[in-house]
């Protein structure tokens, strides 16, 4: 049985196998440069599963920019208050489903803290 995570820690070591493909990608093509060009390009991440755990030290720098929240999604939906687009039914609808979409994402999270896959 996988080891159980403990939260909140400040790095991974080494840093998780499942990050998100594109994620993933980014920080391969980016640590992938010559180190002058690393040192001069900018990479921007969603910090996922690192919102619980913290970033690993290696993307701890001022060219790996990384999301306030767990995703871009998120940041915009904090920044400006859309929801005042919506109708009245809009917004009911979108609360019934946001609690619906968090249930989800925590039995997500408690799997992953437990050691398990996520897919």
């Amino acid at each position: 049985m996988p080891a159980k995570r403990s939260l909140p820690l400040l790095t991974l070591e080494p840093p998780p196998q499942n990050l998100e493909p594109l994620k993933a990608k980014a920080l391969e093509v980016w640590k992938g440069l010559p180190a002058d060009r690393q040192a001069t390009t900018m990479v921007a991440v969603d910090r996922e599963m690192w919102i619980f755990v913290g970033t690993p030290a290696e993307y701890q720098v001022k060219q790996v920019i990384e999301t306030s929240g767990y995703s871009i999604e998120n940041d915009l939906r904090s920044d400006w208050n859309w929801e005042m687009l919506m109708t009245g039914v809009e917004r009911e609808q979108y609360h019934i489903e946001l609690a619906i979409i968090c249930k989800w994402f925590v039995s997500r999270v408690e799997k992953w803290i437990a050691g398990l896959e996520v897919t």
